[in-house]
């Protein structure tokens, strides 16, 4: 029965994830043919001034075809609404349908180990247990959605942000939770203009992933640099732990991707899209470098302004 449980969960949240990327991969396409249809549209309009003449208004055709193409537009646009609709009512789905009953399991769970606790053997308790890490497991996974979610549609607000100062707050915020014996190393970082919600959130995913994934036994080694670079700021995060294959280093930054499937490294494949998304909305770039048991670097610029 708990196998069939387990299945059925890990089912569903699977195709949960698969939905969501279908719903991404729709509203992109669709955000991009409107803007494909109103460049046809302009350079058919001024085809005729490019060869050195004027646009004839009593040619039949071609103001037909540029009535449907105007329609076509319309349709697209129409469509893009709906779908952005959609995409709305999607997230407050998983921001309130799906976190409040996760949240009861969680709680229902808690009062039956601590006041039924004798009465379960230990196969029940063991059942408890995995029942407790499931929804745990799919309340990160709704909170990484809405993330997700909101790093594509909160407004940014950029301003002179002190990068080493921030590096240095969530690195210690980071080992006072986690690693106390971590050891990190915070070289000369430029500052950069950028709203500081959103890089604090990037500065907090990058760390956080260092310092989650280290090997058994030892202490995370993390290293920061920055410097500047074509018109960029650009920082780096290394780690010396477990790694990546570098052949799939591209696919860390897309939704639901995870090169490390171990459950010694709980995660939902979002923490990375969000920081591909947040620095990609202040016009810069993420990449990765790294070779599996040989640690790992993040890199990511800002432009300067």
């Amino acid at each position: 029965m708990l196998a069939c449980l387990l299945i059925r969960a890990d089912a569903s949240t699977a195709a949960a994830g698969a939905g969501f990327t279908a719903l991404l991969a729709g509203g992109a396409s669709l955000a991009r043919r409107p803007e494909h249809e109103s460049q046809r549209r302009e350079a058919l309009s001024l085809a005729p001034l490019a060869a050195g003449g004027r646009p004839e208004p009593s040619d039949a055709a071609s103001h037909e075809r540029l009535q449907a193409l105007e329609q076509r537009v319309r349709e697209c646009t129409a469509e893009l609404e709906r779908t952005v609709a959609e995409f709305e009512s999607f997230h407050s789905s998983v921001s309130h349908d799906l976190r409040s009953p996760l949240g009861a399991i969680v709680n229902l769970v808690a009062i039956l180990s601590e006041d039924y606790a004798e009465r379960l053997d230990d196969t029940g308790r063991e059942c408890l247990r995995r029942i407790e890490r499931s929804a745990r497991a799919a309340l990160s996974l709704t909170d990484g959605i809405v993330a997700y979610v909101h790093s594509g549609k909160d407004g940014l607000h950029p301003e002179p942000v002190a990068m080493r100062a921030l590096f240095e707050e969530e690195a210690a915020r980071l080992a006072a939770l986690h690693a106390p014996d971590a050891r990190v190393a915070i070289g000369e970082l430029p500052d950069a203009d950028a709203d500081p919600d959103m890089i604090r959130a990037v500065v907090a995913s990058l760390l956080g992933n260092a310092f989650k994934f280290v090997r058994k036994g030892e202490a995370a080694e993390i290293e920061i640099d920055g410097w500047d670079a074509n018109g960029e700021h650009v920082y780096s995060v290394r780690d010396r732990g477990i790694g990546i294959d570098a052949r799939w280093a591209d696919r860390l930054f897309k939704p639901f991707e995870r090169l490390h499937g171990s459950p010694d490294y709980p995660g939902h494949g979002l923490g990375l899209a969000v920081v591909a998304r947040l620095v990609r909305r202040h016009g810069g770039r993420v990449w990765a470098e790294g070779a599996r048991d040989a640690g790992a670097t993040f890199y990511f610029s800002l432009p300067k302004r």
